[in-house]
């Protein structure tokens, strides 16, 4: 072997070798990049539900409500391999390659999550509970809500799992979307329904839509052939009136008009202030019957009068339908009305006097209103009228 060919084996010989120490260099070096994915596997059944997908300026309603992106809880729920002890939430653009944190998102520096944490970057959430494997579930924002990305579209979450070392590391990706929801707009106009009637023939069933009263307004007190009154008997009748309304702030039902009235000068006494009956003296009150069931007399009627479809007081008081409350001075317009009775009266001349009343909505309520009339041995002969007027005065 000649000397040239000598030299040149042992070149050759020493590339060979450095060549495989370069070989082996860069196996080592590679192994060292991928040492903590030994074991890595896909993370399964996994999934972000976001109790509002709505964008971060939308702080509408309650913490956590679906209405209210500025503070949302994320959970997330996946199924981890046994060994797990933290994971990582990593909030990416894109679900796969170089990551950039979605515009406007900001995680809360103590998320709620038990002993999860945020880390130094703003866009991953660390939870260092322990995770078993299997199926886990943990809710962020809780606490201190998470303000979700700002920009309508699609966001992802890279989740990690890892054990002691690191090693062992599951991984998985989830998507979820920011929406910009559907503003629905309705208006509900201002209601009121109310009605009266002397004609109990026109106090129909009410119906779905609280059917208005029908019928005449006309009334008369005294015998029935000949509409006179006596000092030896006291004569009633009766009137209706039908109200529902969506006021918030309740209604008020008024009445105002004059006494019974002859003359200018000739009248016969109201009763100023909450009174039974007392025949021989001159008397003019109402009040509302809200006892009286079924077919009811009246000492101004040759025939009875039906009160089915007029509301007793449990109805009246029904909370669910909104209560109509009668004022104590007509509170007791159900009783007899001879020698004193147990039936009361009230009624003050000019001047609009609440006779019921709502704190809110009624939902449809019929009322019975009851009338007396007494006078004594000197009250003057004649004719003898009035018109009481009844009005609803509801606060929006």
């Amino acid at each position: 072997m000649s000397d040239n060919y000598a030299i040149s084996l042992k070149r050759t010989t020493a590339l060979m070798a450095a060549i495989t120490f370069l070989s082996v260099i860069t196996v080592f070096n590679l192994s060292s990049v991928f040492s903590n994915k030994v074991g890595a596997a896909q993370l399964e059944s996994r999934s972000l539900t976001l109790s509002s997908t709505l964008d971060g300026s939308k702080n509408v309603g309650t913490a956590g409500s679906e209405t209210n992106g500025a503070a949302a809880h994320h959970t997330f729920e996946f199924t981890a391999s046994a060994g797990a002890t933290s994971a990582t939430f990593t909030y990416c653009t894109t679900a796969i390659g170089g990551c950039t944190a979605p515009t406007g998102l900001v995680l809360p520096a103590n998320p709620g999550a038990s002993s999860g944490t945020t880390s130094a970057a703003s866009n991953v959430l660390t939870w260092t509970d322990t995770i078993s494997g299997g199926a886990n579930s943990v809710t962020f924002g809780t606490t201190s809500g998470i303000t979700n990305p700002t920009s309508a579209g699609s966001f992802f979450v890279r989740i990690q799992t890892i054990a002691a070392g690191p090693v062992n590391v599951d991984e998985g990706t989830v998507a979820s979307a920011i929406t910009a929801g559907i503003e629905i707009t309705s208006r509900v106009a201002e209601t009121l329904g109310f009605s009266t009637t002397g004609d109990f023939g026109g106090v129909g069933a009410p119906g779905s839509t609280c059917a208005a009263l029908t019928g005449s307004g006309a009334i008369t007190l005294g015998d029935p052939t000949e509409q006179t009154l006596s000092i030896s008997s006291t004569y009633d009748n009766y009137s209706a009136f039908r109200i529902y309304t969506n006021s918030a702030n309740g209604v008020n039902i008024q009445y105002e008009g004059d006494t019974l009235r002859r003359t200018p000068s000739s009248v016969i006494s109201h009763m100023p202030t909450k009174a039974g009956s007392v025949p021989a003296s001159e008397q003019f009150g109402l009040a509302v019957d809200s006892v009286s069931t079924g077919s009811v007399s009246t000492a101004s009627r040759s025939a009875t009068i039906s009160f089915a479809n007029v509301d007793q007081a449990a109805a009246l008081a029904n909370v669910p339908d909104g209560p109509l409350t009668i004022a104590s001075d007509y509170d007791t317009g159900s009783g007899t009305i001879t020698s004193g009775g147990t039936a009361r009266f009230a009624y003050v001349v000019g001047t609009p006097t609440t006779i019921a009343s709502t704190a809110g909505f009624t939902n449809c309520k019929t009322v019975a209103v009851r009338y007396i009339a007494n006078i004594s041995p000197l009250t003057p002969a004649g004719t003898y009228r009035t018109t009481v007027v009844y009005s609803a005065v509801p606060t929006y």
